[in-house]
This record gives structure tokens, C-alpha cells and sequence, in this order.
């Protein structure tokens, strides 16, 4: 497997592949390794993957494919936020209704609520502190 430093290089390689589409060659597979650190963060994976993705679409007549092992976690990340607001959403008028059936004080509902709230605020700081990554996994 040879070794391309970066993403134009590829792309640079792919007039060659054109070439051989045109002579009439069979499919091929081509593999491609990612050889740096930054790719151990998700955002920089999930952009790679993006480019990929671009270039393989620029391609229709080699019918290309685009496929990683992390891509249903990196298609993750742009929802994680959106869903992240949204359950806290819905947690919070569900705990909320359900305290109202129980508990008639309002003090009390707003300390139990704020309980709940400074509690996973905790939970995400102290992670965070640690330096655990916040992946789509832990976050679901």
C-alpha cells in the first residue's frame, strides 16, 4: 500500500484512476491510511471522512465507495448537541409534571429540580476534568 501524505495528493492520484476507467479495468479496491495524531479527535476524523466523501462523489463513473469503521459514530456529531438539548428538554417537563402530581410546595419542586440539574452539570464537569472524551457512545 503506498503511502500518500495528505488528501490532494490523493485526489491529484485520481486522474490516473480515471485513465484506467476509461481502458475498460475491472474495479479495484484502494485502501488508505490515515498516518497522523489528529485524527484521534472525532471532529478531525468526521472532516476527513467529509472530504472523502466529497471526492468520492466527484467521481460518479468509478462508482466509488467511501467506508469507515468509526462513520456511524462520526455521523453522530452533529446531532449530539440537538439531541442533547432536546432530551434535557423533555427530562425536564416530564420531571417537572411529575413532581407537580407529588409535591404541592413550589420550594420544593425548584430544589428538587435545581438538584437534579447541578447534579449532571457535576457529572459532565468532573468527566470533562479528567479528560474523558464526551464520544457519541457515552453522550447516547
Amino acid at each position: 500500500m503506498a503511502r500518500i501524505s495528505n488528501l490532494e495528493g490523493t485526489i491529484q492520484q485520481h486522474n490516473k484512476l480515471r485513465q484506467f476507467v476509461r481502458a475498460g479495468i475491472e474495479p479495484l479496491l484502494l485502501h488508505h491510511g490515515f498516518l497522523c495524531d489528529r485524527v484521534a479527535r472525532m471532529v478531525q476524523a468526521r472532516a476527513l471522512l467529509g472530504q472523502w466523501r466529497k471526492v468520492a462523489d466527484s467521481y460518479p463513473e468509478l462508482e466509488v465507495s467511501v467506508y469507515e469503521d468509526a462513520a456511524k459514530f462520526l455521523d453522530l456529531i452533529p446531532t449530539m448537541i440537538p439531541q442533547t438539548i432536546q432530551s434535557s428538554f423533555l427530562y425536564s417537563v416530564m420531571y417537572v409534571s411529575r413532581c407537580l402530581l407529588f409535591m404541592t410546595n413550589p420550594g420544593a419542586l425548584l430544589v428538587s429540580n435545581f438538584a437534579i440539574f447541578s447534579t449532571c452539570i457535576g457529572v459532565f464537569g468532573i468527566q470533562s476534568l479528567l479528560g474523558t472524551l464526551l464520544d457519541p457512545i457515552f453522550m447516547r
